[in-house]
């Protein structure tokens, strides 16, 4: 097994999510190491912040940069991020690095279109619901991603950073995360992403009234495969 260097970007919850869950599928695999071989480094969260809301991802991608060039030298040999959004700037913050990126929409959309499924509904934060970063990657692999409506965005968003990224779960936050996947069904959405690490928290196959492609899940099942692989 090679060594996974995960980037930890934006919250503490989903930073958690991959490690524990990495963990949890490498231990589940037969005749494998009772571990995985990880590396972690994080962002600053609150200097991310700032930069993000004067919309500098130059600045964003300097910062995980400075962490990929980091695992890369302390002997990471593929480099997982963290956060759905922090891959719009993925362009800088891989500039520098020779080791791959498993990419959290690649994986995504493999996965979908494995399933058959081509129009998936989309739930993440209001940058990745409207920017092309995540929805043209999309696209360009076949998918047709339905995107819900501005004050239902808002509403996502809202809840996101005011409570998930806090690791908060309240009862009509989830409801609201309920109502606005019935309402992505009705606009012709066949499956949803969850196109944020926390959303998890909130949603999964038991309450979504549509099928539920977690992308912490399929990220980390994607890094361990490249992982095996590459042993």
């Amino acid at each position: 097994m090679k060594t996974i260097g995960v980037l930890g970007a934006m919250s503490k919850a989903s930073t958690l999510q991959y490690y524990d869950l990495l963990c949890d599928l490498v231990a589940a695999r037969p005749d494998s190491p009772d571990a995985p071989r990880m590396l972690v480094r994080s962002v600053d969260y609150a200097r991310a912040m700032l930069l993000q809301n004067d919309d500098d991802w130059l600045a964003i991608g300097a910062m995980l940069a400075e962490q990929a060039e980091a695992l890369e030298a302390a002997g990471a040999d593929m480099i997982v991020l963290a956060s759905t959004m922090m891959h719009k700037a993925v362009p800088r913050a891989m500039r520098d690095v020779s080791v791959p990126l498993v990419h959290t929409a690649d994986a995504a959309a493999q996965r979908i279109l494995d399933a058959g499924f081509s129009h998936p509904g989309l739930m993440g934060t209001q940058l990745t619901m409207e920017d092309r970063f995540y929805l043209d990657r999309l696209r360009g692999l076949g998918l047709q991603p339905v995107v819900p409506e501005a004050a239902c965005r808002e509403r996502i968003h809202e809840v996101i950073y005011e409570e998930l990224v806090r690791n908060m779960v309240d009862a009509q936050s989830r409801t609201d995360f309920e109502a606005i996947a019935a309402r992505l069904k009705r606009m012709g959405a066949d499956c949803l992403i969850l196109g944020c690490q926390e959303a998890g928290l909130l949603l999964d196959a038991d309450n979504s009234p549509l099928p539920v492609f977690d992308t912490v899940r399929i990220h980390c099942e994607a890094t361990l495969a490249e992982a095996f692989d590459m042993a």
